[in-house]
């Protein structure tokens, strides 16, 4: 995980096991970050990125666009509904370093929202 001036960012080992399939399509993980106010993160432990997701998820997806910029269009988002949580002092330490952020609340703009239910 390093700090890399705008937030936290974990790039995983190559050849791991960093990997979902969203309507019979493979994804790699390259990267994930995190924002505050918004998405929150442990900060200093190794992370496995198939802890971060519980067993049995349900998710919505919707084509948006990347949250810094150039800010690309045609980013399929793929939210996670049951919350994750983190304690208040990993929380503070991550609002200490990175206060905010986030960029503002976009419009929805007549995006399609795809409900999937919870896998088994």
């Amino acid at each position: 995980m390093i700090n890399n001036g705008h937030t936290l960012q974990a790039t995983p080992q190559p050849g791991g096991a960093n990997t979902i399939t969203l309507d019979g399509e493979t994804f790699t993980l390259a990267q994930f970050h995190v924002h505050t106010p918004s998405e929150h993160i442990r900060l200093y432990a190794p992370i496995n990125p198939a802890r971060l997701l519980p067993d049995h998820s349900r998710v919505v997806h919707y084509t948006g666009s990347l949250t810094t910029p150039p800010c690309t269009e045609g980013v399929l988002w793929n939210i996670e509904m049951e919350p994750q949580t983190i304690s208040r002092q990993q929380l503070d330490a991550l609002r200490f370093v990175f206060p905010h952020n986030a960029r503002p609340i976009q419009s929805f703009n007549k995006r399609a929202l795809i409900d999937e239910p919870a896998a088994p």
